[in-house]
Parts: C-alpha cells; sequence; structure tokens
C-alpha cells in the first residue's frame, strides 16, 4: 500500500512502464546455478539435525555433477529416515528450477500429484508458477484445487502453516489482481489466521475493504499494520493515496500531519507523495524535517537528496545521497543520482568521483538502462563523446525494448543537449517539448526549460518549430493518455 507514496524521479515519456512477464522455459540441462542450501532444498517444514542432512548433501552434489538419477535416489533416503521432508519429487523440482531446467522440474511436480495426491505442494508450486509467468486463470484453478488438500493436511503442522501462508498469500493477489475484492478478501483474512503479524497483510486486506466500501474497516486495517512494522507509514497516508479526487486524498494527508507531526514516516510518506505531484517545494519541507527527526535515516537522506537534484543543488544532493550511499552502499538507484548529481558540479575531482560511482553501477548492474544512461551521460560531461554515444544509444535501445519504443525524460534531455552541441537545435527543441510535457518530475526540469527557452528565443527564425499552443498540448496529453490506458 505504501508503495504507492513513493514514486521514482525517472518518469516515462509518453507511455506507461511496460511489465515483462519472463517465461524461462528450457528443454537443454545444465547444472545448478548456485547450489542450494538443505534448507532451501527441504523447505521451511523442518528444522534442526539428522541423518536426512547428509542425504540431501549427497544429492545437491549429485545435481551439480549432472547424476540425476542418483540425486532423486538420496532423496528418496532422506525422505525415507525423516517423514516430514516433502516428498522427493518436490525436492528436486527445487533442484531443476535452481539449475534453470523448468521442464524438468515441472516433470517431477506432475509426478508428485499422481503419486501423493494428497500432498499439496506440487499444485502450490505449480500455481505459483502460473502466477508469475501471468497465467492467472490457470493459476486460479491450481490454488483452487490445492485450498482444500492444504487445509486437510496434517502430517507436519510447520509445513502445512508454511504452504497456508504461500496458498493464500498468492491466491488472494491474483484475486487482487482481476478485482475480485471479495475473494481477495476472504483469503487475506485466512492469511492472518496463520500469520496474525504480517503488516503487509494487513495493508492489503485494507485496500481490499476499501475497494468494497468498508472505509472504516480498511482505516482499522491499515492502524493495525503500521502498528505491527515501524516502516510501515501511518494509516491515514494509507487512506490518502486510495482516494482518486485530491481534495479526499488531501484532508487524509493534512490529518496524517496532524496526527503525526514529529513522525518521520509520516513525513517521509508526504514527501514522496509531494514529490510524485511535482510539489517540489514542499516536498522539501517534509524532506527537511524528516532529516531533522532521523539524521541517519536512509530514506529521509534518499528524498532530500533527489530533491536538492531535481532544484539544481548539486553540493546539497551530494551531501545527502553521499550519506545515503555510505548507510546502503550497494543500492544502484542511490548510486545512480549521486554519480549525476557530481557529474554536474564544477570541479574535476567531483567529475572523477562521478565516473567511478557510475563506472562501478554499470559493472554490478550491467543490464540496468539507468545504469548505462547515467555512466553515458558522465562521459558526455566528461568530454568522452564516443564512449557516451554508445551507451546512451545503448540505453535508449534498453529502454525502447521495455517501454513501448519511448524513453524517460532524463534520455531525452541527454539527447537534446547533445542535439544542441550538434548544431541541430529543431531536435533539440522536439526532445526538450517532449521530456517537459509529463506531469511527474524529473531531475533535470529546470535545465530542460531553461535550454527550451534559450532556443525557441534564439531560433524563431532557424527552423526551430513553433511552441505548440496550449490547444495541441491538451491534445497531445489526451493522446498519451489514451495510450497509457
Amino acid at each position: 500500500m505504501h508503495e504507492n507514496t513513493k514514486k521514482p524521479l525517472v518518469c516515462v515519456l509518453r507511455a506507461p512502464l511496460a511489465a515483462l512477464l519472463l517465461a524461462a522455459v528450457s528443454a537443454a540441462p545444465s547444472t545448478a546455478v548456485a547450489e542450494l542450501t538443505i534448507e532451501e532444498v527441504t523447505g521451511k517444514g523442518i528444522s534442526g539435525v539428522g541423518p536426512f542432512q547428509q542425504d540431501i548433501r549427497d544429492a545437491i552434489k549429485m545435481f551439480g555433477e549432472g547424476e540425476y538419477s542418483a540425486a532423486f535416489q538420496f532423496l528418496q533416503r532422506a525422505k525415507k529416515s525423516t517423514f516430514r521432508l516433502p516428498p522427493p519429487e518436490i525436492m528436486m523440482a527445487r533442484l531443476y528450477f535452481d539449475a534453470e531446467q523448468p521442464r524438468a522440474a515441472v516433470g517431477q511436480l506432475e509426478r508428485a500429484i499422481l503419486r501423493v495426491p494428497k500432498d499439496p505442494e506440487a499444485l502450490i508450486m505449480l500455481a505459483e508458477l502460473a502466477q508469475e509467468e501471468g497465467r492467472w486463470t490457470e493459476a486460479l484453478l491450481l490454488f483452487a484445487a490445492a485450498g482444500p488438500l492444504t487445509e486437510e493436511y496434517r502430517q507436519n503442522p510447520t509445513r502445512r502453516d508454511d504452504l497456508l501462508v504461500r496458498l493464500y498469500s498468492g491466491w488472494s493477489g491474483l484475486y487482487e489482481r482481476v478485482g475480485n475484492f471479495a475473494e481477495a478478501r476472504k483469503n487475506l483474512t485466512k492469511l492472518l489466521r496463520v500469520k496474525p503479524g504480517d503488516a503487509v497483510a494487513m495493508q492489503r486486506l485494507g485496500n481490499a475493504l476499501f475497494r468494497l466500501g468498508d472505509g472504516k474497516q480498511a482505516y482499522e486495517q491499515f492502524k493495525a499494520a503500521a502498528a505491527a512494522d515501524p516502516k510501515v507509514p501511518p494509516a491515514e497516508l494509507a487512506m490518502a493515496v486510495l482516494f482518486r479526487d485530491k481534495s479526499s486524498s488531501e484532508k487524509w494527508i493534512q490529518h496524517a500531519l496532524s496526527a503525526h507531526p514529529d513522525d518521520v514516516r509520516t513525513q517521509l510518506a508526504v514527501g514522496n507523495y509531494r514529490m510524485g505531484e511535482n510539489q517540489i517545494k514542499e516536498a522539501k519541507k517534509h524532506a527537511d524535517r524528516a532529516i531533522e527527526l532521523d539524521p541517519d535515516n536512509l530514506e529521509a537522506n534518499q528524498l532530500a537528496g533527489m530533491v536538492a537534484r531535481i532544484e539544481t543543488d548539486y553540493e546539497s544532493a551530494v551531501k545527502y545521497l553521499g550519506k545515503a550511499h555510505l548507510l546502503a552502499p550497494g543500492d544502484s538507484r542511490t548510486i545512480n543520482h549521486l554519480a549525476l548529481a557530481l557529474a554536474e558540479l564544477p570541479d574535476e575531482a567531483r567529475h572523477q568521483q562521478a565516473l567511478k560511482f557510475a563506472e562501478l553501477n554499470l559493472a554490478h548492474h550491467p543490464e540496468s538502462p539507468d545504469a548505462m544512461a547515467a555512466l553515458g551521460w558522465v562521459n558526455y560531461r566528461l568530454k568522452n563523446i564516443a564512449e557516451a554515444n554508445r551507451l546512451l544509444s545503448a540505453a535508449f535501445k534498453a529502454y525502447a525494448a521495455t517501454l513501448d519504443n519511448h524513453a524517460p525524460p532524463d534520455i531525452g534531455y541527454y539527447l537534446a543537449v547533445r542535439a544542441h552541441d550538434l548544431g541541430r537545435d529543431a531536435d533539440a527543441v522536439r526532445l526538450l517539448r517532449d521530456s517537459l510535457n509529463v506531469a511527474q518530475p524529473f531531475a533535470y526540469r529546470k535545465p530542460a526549460a531553461a535550454l527550451l527557452a534559450e532556443l525557441e528565443k534564439q531560433g524563431s527564425a532557424g527552423g526551430v518549430p513553433a511552441a505548440p499552443t496550449s490547444a495541441q498540448n491538451a491534445a497531445s496529453q489526451g493522446a498519451a493518455s489514451g495510450r497509457a490506458h
């Protein structure tokens, strides 16, 4: 629920983010990508030491050497010595999934259904796989078949509880996705009986209740979630993001600020909400208050740093993002923003720091378009034009492949600056207008607007197209909205 209050700075230029459903189905055998632990093979239903552990180790070893039949025999022996273990086919399926052999894994699950039809885990695993791959009708049918079996399962109470959590969580998630909130509520209620302190489940139940028109009970669930997890925003903010009309949202936001003025979660949630609404001065006010309340809070420093970038206060951006990086050294998004802020400062030493950060980030995330774009822009600022062009082109292609041939406005700004430097001002103007013609914030809005104003002023007689009228802008935004839906 509180995810809605966190909107990224990089937003899509004239197109929604396309969700990619990756179905990794490979017929070719391979050894395990990363050797599983005993616990990962056996699942959460058993703990402690026992004779089964050596058999599981031997099974993992044999599987890694491609001796699949021998591996399965060790799993059978483990099950024979320790009845509480899952069926050997379930454990073998996990090894196949880890080795990126989903067809073989599914084959094991099908065998488990035939051999031990009262054990529900194979059905749950198949449902989870179908859900992950976007086959929602199939997943719903599989969860429905697994439901009574799981509720009747008694052989291992610990394993039963784990299976029930997976069943109700996955099943309710599907109903949420297809808009059947009555069934979602039913399964989330059951989930909370098995796992009563689950703040995420409380939030999801609150959302389902709200969608069903029961705002009072939704508010109670959000309050329970906030009490259960210190990272969850206050209930008032959870309510605020659910309303479509801004006046109702604003009332709940003000209620949250009035009820929790000294709560860092409230300040962060409102700050992120304001930033997402492009109310940057208000976002800064709440970011500053969050820093005041908790100077070492990771999210407070991230928010303050991103707001500073939007305001082109790069010294402050480096200060806050640098601290956020120390608090979470592996956070890719923080490293990206830090590198880009450093690149805008005037001294060469900061530029070299920017380059090192951006190179490090791409080395750790070689497929990330954001990391490619950041390193490309840093190289461009450092006049490494050939490398910059290569990286920016690669980033644009990566974005286009996932965003229906569109790119975030940051990329539009980078390309506009490059076009202007090459004397292609008409192209630069078109790119800048596209980048600025979004409601959400992006980090280069101020410099993009300044460059566009300069080019329009200078190019009225030089081939630069006239600025669109308000009517044309409205038509453009309407067309974009139509594409987005």
